[in-house]
């Protein structure tokens, strides 16, 4: 899921996260946990993105 999660912000061109994820997914492989910093990037990066678009399809609908 980390792998894909990862593609699709690449390919979204959120690179900053997309590279968070990428680095999250190598320490999980490695170690079998995330890092209590990058669970952070990643969800706060995420859910704000979630917000953007959330915030998109209403003023799209009011219009």
């Amino acid at each position: 899921r980390m792998r894909r999660l990862s593609t699709r912000l690449m390919e979204s061109g959120h690179s900053k996260l997309a590279y968070e994820a990428i680095v999250e997914t190598q320490r999980l492989t490695r170690i079998g946990t995330m890092s209590l910093e990058g669970r952070k990037k990643l969800k706060y990066g995420t859910r704000s993105l979630l917000t953007k678009t959330m915030s998109l399809d209403a003023h799209d609908e009011m219009q």
